[in-house]
């Protein structure tokens, strides 16, 4: 997908704009995001630009607006048809949100796949919609939203069982991102749903679902459903997807004759093309490259969130850490051992 400048604002929207190279005015790495979705989920509509930033960004920052002047997160409406920039406050660098978590968010222990905190299990449904990133589910208060932030929760059609309650201190509230496209959804699952938590003792020693984790799914939804300009990175930070693996080839179970002569012309196809598709992308500039590898190797939006969390200062300064304490724990090992 080449890159285009922005289109006049439709009714109703406004444009969040994330990245702009230097010198570059009209490459921007932007969201269009309509005014009534924001003011239907969110009574501090500044703060909730700044909270879908720093989820994208992995930073601390603040909006400003076309005239170049902070916007106070306090407002209670947004310029109709305006543009909105997300302003790194500190002008260092990006810095990744696990480094700046408030200290209510004990996740340093978040390395095993099989934690509880790692998933979400709920009707097929939610979990469709939930990998597709139609919809999202924002945990407050977090480090940008306050609890009442988020508009009210909505009144539950049906009856909770008896042993779930609302915490007192903290919201994990669902959300749509198109209410349009599913309201026959919201009879059964309706917008702006706070989740309730069993009471029982057992049920009271468990952790709650990540903070961070669903602060990086609300990133990765916010640029899937109104992220413009994606290859942004490819073609003005010089990043390239990476390839895309092999395709497995081959039935399941050993072929005869016949299917083996079948699979061997289907390799020999298949090796072919991808031959010529090197070769043609080799031949060709750096935007039509990029429009080549929108049919397979296009950024999405995980990439695009990944790379900005992975390629922070926090993030470079975390890893350093790491390495120094691997080569610290070796020295120490090497200098224990006892040569004969």
């Amino acid at each position: 997908m080449s890159i285009i400048a922005r289109t006049p604002i439709p009714v109703g929207c406004i444009d969040l704009v994330l990245y702009s190279p230097p010198g570059q005015p009209d490459h921007e790495f932007y969201l269009r995001i309509p005014i009534q979705w924001i003011m239907n989920h969110f009574t501090k509509p500044a703060k909730f630009l700044l909270y879908s930033g720093w989820c994208i960004l992995g930073s601390h920052g603040e909006i400003i607006d076309a005239q170049g002047q902070t916007v106070p997160l306090d407002v209670e409406q947004l310029q109709p048809e305006g543009t909105y920039f997300y302003g790194l406050g500190t002008g260092a660098g990006l810095y990744i949100i696990v480094s700046n978590r408030p200290n209510d968010e004990q996740e340093e222990d978040l390395n095993d796949i099989d934690d509880i905190r790692n998933g979400m299990l709920a009707i097929n449904p939610i979990n469709t919609l939930f990998d597709k990133k139609e919809v999202v589910i924002i945990k407050t208060p977090n480090l940008v939203l306050n609890m009442e932030d988020v508009s009210p929760r909505c009144t539950r059609l049906l009856t909770p069982d008896p042993l779930t309650e609302y915490p007192s201190n903290t919201r994990y509230t669902f959300q749509y991102l198109s209410n349009q496209e599913h309201q026959a959804s919201l009879q059964a699952i309706p917008d702006n749903n706070d989740a309730m938590f069993a009471t029982t003792p057992a049920s009271l020693t468990l952790p709650r679902p990540s903070a961070l984790l669903l602060n990086y799914n609300f990133g990765v939804a916010a640029v899937e459903n109104w992220g413009h300009n994606k290859s942004l990175l490819y073609n003005c930070l010089g990043v390239q997807r990476p390839e895309r693996g092999a395709v497995a080839m081959g039935p399941s179970r050993v072929p005869g004759k016949e299917g083996r002569k079948s699979l061997a012309e289907k390799r020999k196809r298949e090796d072919d093309e991808q031959k010529q598709d090197k070769a043609g992308r080799s031949s060709t500039s750096q935007n039509t490259r990029t429009q080549q590898d929108d049919e397979g190797g296009e950024y999405d939006a995980e990439d695009i969130v990944l790379f900005f969390w992975g390629n922070s200062k926090a993030a470079r300064e975390r890893h350093q850490r790491k390495e120094e304490n691997l080569r610290d724990s070796v020295e120490e090992w090497k200098s224990s051992v006892v040569v004969e």
